[in-house]
């Protein structure tokens, strides 16, 4: 066990991998040039990169962080490695493996997918539903505009802690299939164009099926009608299921309100959003969204 965990910690201190380098920059450089096709420079988030404001550095900042496999890093250190050894402990002593009676492999991929999706709509939810999550999850959506690289503003602690959802599924069904790298590619694009400045609701498809830009964009706004709408991670379906869909229209304005973000720089939003959650932890009375 000692030595797994070593293993383990080694792992994570491997912080430069130049397969997930490439991984990062040429989807990003992908999903940069179909959003540019799609709105022209002047609502392109090249034209916002460029232009450079605080909001969108923190965007920027964060997506190097993970390309350069840092993020994994800061988010140990600032939960002290907790999550990182619950979750390990989980996966060494648990092992369902349900997934190992379905015998096609296509089957295996779809139900692995379907669990995880409907895995990470509940975890958003909870991070929305509940005070003290909140505290971590609005550093999410304090981004005042749009940007591609908006997919990547998740607090370290908030990372952490999902880790403890995220080890459910593969506790349960387990983890021996291995994806293609194209669902990989397809999947990742998709996250960074629903935080992009495209806004079509992709018609049919966007309606019933897969979460589209002007889906993803009422779930940011700061519009009261749209607070804690539109929850889907890659499906819409569970958000039309569980009553928490809600039609895209024009958004007037990003962001939360009273937003104390984007003025001191990446460090002090960090460090702003671990302290709004400590404070929530040990007050008696829990914050509002």
């Amino acid at each position: 066990m000692i030595d797994k965990i070593g293993r383990s910690i080694e792992k994570a201190l491997n912080i430069f991998s130049f397969e997930t380098f490439v991984f990062y920059f040429a989807i990003a450089f992908l999903s940069l040039l179909i959003e540019w096709m799609a709105v022209g420079w002047e609502k392109s988030s090249l034209k916002k990169l460029v232009a450079f404001k605080k909001t969108v550095r923190t965007d920027f900042i964060l997506f190097l962080l993970n390309a350069f496999k840092l993020y994994d890093l800061v988010t140990i250190v600032l939960s002290f490695g907790i999550c990182h050894f619950i979750t390990f402990l989980i996966h060494e002593t648990i092992h369902l493996d349900l997934i190992v009676e379905i015998k096609n492999y296509y089957a295996e991929l779809f139900i692995l997918f379907m669990v995880s999706d409907i895995k990470t709509y509940f975890a958003h939810y909870l991070l929305h539903r509940t005070p003290s999550l909140w505290q971590l999850h609005e550093f999410h959506h304090s981004a005042t505009e749009m940007c591609l690289f908006t997919r990547y503003r998740d607090h370290f602690v908030e990372r952490a802690l999902r880790r403890l959802l995220d080890i459910i599924p593969v506790v349960i069904l387990g983890s021996t299939i291995q994806t293609y790298l194209i669902i990989q590619i397809v999947l990742e694009a998709h996250k960074l164009l629903v935080h992009s400045n495209i806004k079509s609701d992709w018609g049919l498809l966007g309606k019933y099926l897969i979460v589209s830009p002007a889906a993803h964009m009422i779930h940011h706004s700061n519009q009261p009608e749209h607070y804690d709408k539109n929850f889907g991670n890659t499906l819409i379906i569970w958000d039309r299921l569980f009553g928490t869909y809600h039609a895209p229209e024009p958004v007037e304005e990003m962001g939360i309100p009273n937003n104390n973000y984007n003025k001191k720089g990446f460090v002090w939003d960090t460090l702003l959003s671990l302290k709004n959650f400590k404070n929530s932890l040990f007050s008696k009375k829990n914050p509002t969204n």
